[in-house]
C-alpha cells in the first residue's frame, strides 16, 4: 500500500492514529537537550586542591595572554575571564586547563552544566578571589572537595580516568 493510500485509509479503534505531516515536522524540528551526566560518572574521584589549582593556573595563563592581546580597558580584563570560564563550563563542562589535567565539572543532580549554572559558578569564584582566595582554599578541608563556587552552583569537579574523552561525558 502506498503512503498516500495508508494516510487515506480509515482507521479502526485498535489502530494507532496516523500523525499529520505538521506533527511529524514539528517534532523533528524540536531541539534536543544534551544528555544528562551518566550516573557512573559521579562515582569518579573528585579532583583535589592541587589538581584544580594546576588547571586553574593553566587557564589563568591563557586568559592573561588573551586579555593582554585584547586589553582596552578594565572592563575587558573583567569580562574576558568571566566569559572564558562561563563559556567553557557551559559548553564542555571543563576548560582548557581542565582538559589538560582530565578534570570535568558536573552537577550533583546529573544534569548538564547550563549557562546559568556556569555563570553563577564563575561569579561566585570571582567573589572567592576578592576575599583572598578563601573560597578556593575551602577545597583543602572540605570533605566533598568543593570550593564555595561548587557549593553555590551545586557542582563538583571530577578527575576522569586517563584516555576518557571529555566531550563525550
Amino acid at each position: 500500500m502506498s503512503t498516500l493510500a495508508k494516510a487515506q485509509a480509515p482507521t479502526t479503534a485498535g489502530d494507532p492514529q496516523p500523525s499529520s505531516p505538521q506533527t511529524q515536522q514539528s517534532t523533528a524540528a524540536m531541539p534536543t537537550m544534551p544528555p544528562a551526566i551518566l550516573p557512573e560518572t559521579l562515582s569518579y574521584p573528585r579532583a583535589n586542591f592541587w589538581e584544580r589549582m594546576g588547571a586553574a593556573f593553566l587557564d589563568v595563563v591563557l586568559v592573561t595572554i588573551l586579555a593582554g592581546v585584547v586589553h582596552r580597558s578594565h572592563f575587558w580584563s573583567l569580562l574576558i575571564p568571566l566569559a572564558y570560564f562561563t563559556g567553557f563550563w557551559a559548553w564542555k563542562g571543563t576548560t582548557i586547563g581542565g582538559i589538560v589535567l582530565g578534570l570535568k565539572v558536573v552537577r550533583l543532580d546529573g544534569q548538564p552544566v547550563t549557562f546559568a549554572v556556569a555563570l553563577v559558578r564563575a561569579l561566585t569564584a570571582a567573589f572567592s578571589v576578592v576575599v583572598f582566595f578563601l573560597g578556593f582554599l575551602w577545597i583543602i578541608w572540605d570533605n566533598d572537595k568543593q570550593a564555595w563556587h561548587d557549593k553555590v552552583a551545586g557542582t563538583v569537579v571530577l578527575r576522569l580516568p586517563r584516555g576518557t574523552p571529555l566531550v563525550c561525558i
